[in-house]
């Protein structure tokens, strides 16, 4: 009978000691899981800021290119006057009041476009910065979510306590 009374000893603590280690496995796991969620979310962020950073390029490439090309008209509606005979010196109000109205409009697309440039940088920079802050938020929910894991089994262990304190002092002879 004595036999029967430690192995019931041994396999209450045993039983024990594998809760335990289970609590600390699970624990770790969603320590684990937040870290990975907020790896995640910084890599996610990355992408949108390198996204934002090719969409103002792309706008400031375009930007440029009706620059250019407001020159260039300016350029031909010049040409073009001069060989009508109408008149095209730079003092020629027609010709002035012509090229400065193509110039602001040329420059007005150009602004546009950075300024569209800009808004959606500006929208992959927000995004980017909301993803790091839910992965900061996920990792603390599993750093959360952990301690209560830990929490929660000590509290097992404790519920357990007049069971395996007995076992363990009857197994060292007390």
């Amino acid at each position: 009978m004595a036999e029967l009374a430690t192995i019931g000893t041994a396999l209450t603590i045993a039983s024990t000691v594998i809760g335990a280690g289970a609590t600390v496995y699970s624990a770790y796991s969603s320590y684990q899981q937040g870290q990975a969620l907020q790896a995640e979310a910084d890599r996610q962020a990355r992408v949108d800021e390198a996204a934002g950073k090719n969409e103002y390029a792309a706008a400031a490439r375009e930007a440029e290119l009706r620059r250019i090309e407001g020159n260039l008209i300016m350029s031909r509606q010049q040409a073009y006057a001069a060989a009508s005979g109408a008149g095209a010196g730079n003092d020629d109000p027609t010709i002035l009041k012509i090229m400065s109205e193509t110039g602001a409009a040329a420059d007005l697309g150009a602004r546009s476009v950075i300024y569209g440039g800009q808004s959606r940088q500006d929208d992959y920079l927000n995004s980017a910065r909301t993803r790091r802050i839910s992965g900061a938020n996920n990792f603390l929910g599993g750093v959360l979510r952990a301690v209560g894991t830990l929490a929660g089994g000590v509290g097992r262990i404790a519920d357990t306590s007049d069971r395996w304190i007995p076992a363990v002092q009857s197994l060292a002879g007390g």
